[in-house]
């Protein structure tokens, strides 16, 4: 089965590294495709990929997988920059937990 068919491939390895940081430390990803909610709380990384990249941007909302609390949010708005594939990542909630997942993977795609 395919997933994110309409992106760079250096962005497909960055959201996929993303996605899969984000699973590793028990939490659940709900996309919003800037219309609907297309998948709620999901801990299922194949799932998520499937979800995303249908529209121009995604947003991501992390919760805890155990407590359900918020712990952030990322949005991703795709093709945006062909010369610096870690813009993908456009924005994200200013907070610890988001920011410790996000600086090291824009650090290494900088």
């Amino acid at each position: 089965m395919s997933y994110l068919k309409y992106c760079t491939l250096d962005e497909k390895k960055i959201v996929v590294q993303l996605v899969t940081t984000i699973l590793s430390t028990n939490k659940s990803i709900s996309v919003n495709d800037g219309e609907e909610w297309t998948l709620s709380k999901s801990t299922n990384k194949l799932d998520i990929l499937k979800a995303l990249n249908s529209t121009d941007h995604d947003l991501l909302r992390i919760r805890c997988a155990e407590t359900n609390e918020r712990l952030g949010w990322i949005i991703l708005i795709w093709d945006n920059n062909y010369d610096q594939p870690s813009s993908v990542i456009c924005d994200h909630a200013a907070n610890d937990y988001t920011e410790a997942l996000i600086n090291p993977i824009l650090e290494q795609w900088n």
